[in-house]
């Protein structure tokens, strides 16, 4: 079993393979865990193209998974080492308020009966789909590579990151994410912007 370092974001075995380097077991040295490739891997890869989708439709109650895991991983208590000592229980604190918002206020106070919650919660996670899709097309593509210092901050975000065309028109139901080089490139700048701030970045 080799060990090596990846990208977090894409190591979805036994679900997805985005690289050959995947066909055999792997240990992350970012989740210090093995990404086993298994019987279970060799028989569900194969299908990757048909489950694409359907696991995008539901990859938001994965980011919830992972969230509440970092705020209580050693990633993140190491925070509290620098001068940012707030950062983690500020986190912690502002999703427990989203939290009592959505379940407490939203689903349990404002909607009348459990149909329409679980309804509700399923069009909402649906209909966020095409952001899912547009993340994955942004990056798993594109090389993970450590280059070092040499590699300046521009570069490095060209090189990881890469944009995905689509007509003007649909900019609303991409949410800017489309723009993913340009929004790693110039973080603050506001998503109505993207779009024409892309034209500087190609001619860069």
């Amino acid at each position: 079993m080799s060990t090596q370092e990846h990208d977090p974001d894409i190591q979805n075995v036994p679900l997805f393979a985005t690289s050959p380097a995947y066909f055999k077991s792997v240990v992350s040295t970012y989740y210090d865990i093995a990404f086993v490739w298994d019987a279970v891997a060799n028989w569900m890869v194969p299908y990757q193209r048909y489950t694409y989708y359907p696991v995008m439709g539901v990859a938001r109650f994965n980011l919830y998974l992972l969230s509440w895991h970092h705020l209580f991983s050693a990633k993140s208590t190491s925070l509290g080492a620098s001068n940012a000592w707030w950062v983690r229980p500020t986190e912690i604190a502002f999703m427990c308020c989203y939290w009592l918002l959505f379940l407490y206020v939203l689903l349990w106070r404002c909607l009348p009966s459990w149909t329409v919650r679980v309804a509700f919660v399923v069009v909402s996670h649906l209909t966020t789909m095409p952001l899912h899709v547009q993340i994955t097309l942004s990056h798993w593509g594109m090389s993970t590579a450590d280059l070092g210092e040499h590699e300046s901050f521009a570069q490095r975000q060209l090189r990881t990151t890469m944009d995905v065309d689509c007509p003007a028109w649909l900019d609303f139901i991409h949410g800017g994410l489309q723009f993913q080089a340009v929004h790693h490139l110039f973080p603050r700048v506001p998503r109505h912007n993207l779009r024409r701030l892309q034209k500087l970045i190609r001619g860069f």
